[in-house]
């Protein structure tokens, strides 16, 4: 069955809190893929954020993001009194307001948890033994670190829990399905890391070392140090990989599908010795590979799973995709380099593959024409079979309709566009700029600029190109 998707986070959508909820508005932008005929939407991961607000970093890879908690879906549960919701609003329509959102999530919550009945303490605590495998370290991990109580943290995640589960029925029942994130490493300052201390490579004073990066690529010169700690295999073979089962199933509790981030590092990854400066003298080691996935298909299927198989790919990384059947992705922004057998040009792609114009990594479409060299932009241009004035904007832009047409009649069984493209943006509104360390992560729509999409457009070419669900 062919499908499209729309890639947004949820931290992106309009409202009046400092950030996207999964409150009304986000039911609204469900309700908008589905008229489009868009079966898919793919947010990334929705744990805390850590540093530089990235969900790639959180302080617990099993959390939810309490940030996305609605404000007004506690006010409809008997939660919070409707009275005091203006004093959690911020007016950041087109960033979000993650200062504002440090400083007001958890009093909001904390003023929720001091008020509730017997009846929300007990579904909390029933909550708390149901995830007892990560939570409790959480809770522990987050009181030592921010302060409030366990209790407290684990009832601010019961909530979030709740609302989740409400939002992701009311999404399925409208035909479309979510595509969650699975960042394949955790941070150094998470629960994660202090609650299971054999499972990671440390040095003697229990620092990771060494840590995770990746070398040298078309994002970032002198590789990306990302400083995660790096999976002591051995120690998760000798557990029979309890640690990721529990992990898949806490993603596939949440998601529909869930792509799997940085998957090459499943055949070989990327070592880093500490203290070094950047990621250029690194070196690969082998990865779990079949050993680990094998379980987790046999568990759960190999249609729940996407691989994120991009960066500096190998003949291991292929096979690896090859034995384990999961989908790959290709990217239409990577496309214009080399000859007619690059592999993310559209005439190349396979059936079992999820097709992308870019991901949150990549500038937008119109963001990447505008500053790429003249023979790359040239033979995008030609590929794509624009010729005349090809660089206007918004949801009539002349390449972005061309490079959609060009993708969604492709081979690949998936396509997937930011919504940044499908609204003609530049690379002002670009999500995320790898190995830059601030200033990503903030983007937001409003009303008005989501009123702009081209519906009819949209859904005739979901039509034409066979990958339309029908109208709800």
């Amino acid at each position: 069955m062919r499908e499209a998707g729309v890639l947004l986070h949820i931290s992106s959508l309009p409202g009046a809190y400092g950030g996207g909820t999964i409150g009304a508005s986000a039911l609204s932008f469900a309700r908008r893929l589905a008229d489009c005929g868009f079966s898919l939407w793919q947010v990334l991961p929705i744990a805390p954020v850590g540093k530089g607000n990235s969900p790639y970093s959180s302080p617990g890879a099993f959390a939810g993001n309490l940030f996305l908690i609605d404000p007004e879906g506690l006010v409809g549960t008997g939660l919070l009194p409707a009275a005091g919701l203006p004093a959690w609003q911020s007016d950041s329509p087109y960033c979000v307001d993650f200062d504002f959102l440090r400083r007001t999530r958890v009093p909001l919550l904390r003023r929720v948890f001091d008020g509730a009945n017997s009846v929300a303490l007990a579904a909390a605590e029933d909550f708390r033994r149901r995830e007892s495998f990560w939570i409790d370290g959480y809770a522990k991990y987050q009181t030592e670190t921010e302060g409030e109580t366990p209790e407290f943290w684990v009832f601010a995640q019961w909530i979030f829990d709740v609302q989740w589960q409400a939002f992701k029925a009311a999404v399925n029942k409208m035909g479309v399905r979510l595509l969650g994130d699975m960042p394949i490493y955790v941070a150094a300052e998470s629960a994660d890391f202090a609650a299971n201390p054999g499972l990671f490579l440390r040095d003697d004073d229990g620092r990771p070392s060494p840590v995770a990066g990746v070398p040298p690529d078309y994002f970032a010169p002198r590789g990306q140090l990302w400083g995660n700690p790096l999976y002591d295999w051995d120690a998760h073979i000798a557990q029979d990989f309890a640690w990721w089962k529990a992990r898949a199933a806490r993603a596939l509790a949440q998601f529909d599908r869930v792509r799997i981030d940085h998957f090459r590092a499943f055949s070989r990854y990327y070592a880093v010795p500490r203290g070094a400066p950047d990621a250029v003298h690194g070196s690969w080691h082998k990865g779990p590979g079949m050993a680990l996935l094998t379980p987790l298909l046999r568990e759960f299927g190999a249609e729940c799973w996407l691989a994120e198989d991009l960066g500096e790919i190998d003949d291991t990384v292929r096979e690896l995709l090859t034995e384990s059947g999961l989908p790959g992705m290709r990217v239409l922004q990577f496309a214009f380099s080399g000859g007619s057998d690059n592999l993310h040009l559209p005439h190349n792609y396979p059936e079992n593959c999820t097709a992308y114009t870019g991901t949150h990594d990549n500038n937008t479409l119109l963001g990447y024409l505008w500053g790429a060299d003249g023979d790359e932009r040239r033979r995008a241009l030609d590929y794509l079979g624009i010729s005349g004035d090809w660089g206007g904007g918004g949801s009539g832009a002349p390449a972005v309709r061309a490079a959609l047409r060009t993708l969604w009649q492709s081979s690949a069984r998936t396509c997937v566009a930011p919504l940044q493209d499908l609204l003609g943006y530049g690379a002002d509104t670009r999500m995320n700029t790898p190995g830059v360390a601030e200033g990503n992560w903030g983007f937001r729509v409003t009303r008005e600029q989501l009123a702009d999409a081209d519906s009819a457009w949209l859904r005739g070419l979901n039509e034409r190109y066979g990958r339309a669900i029908s109208p709800g």
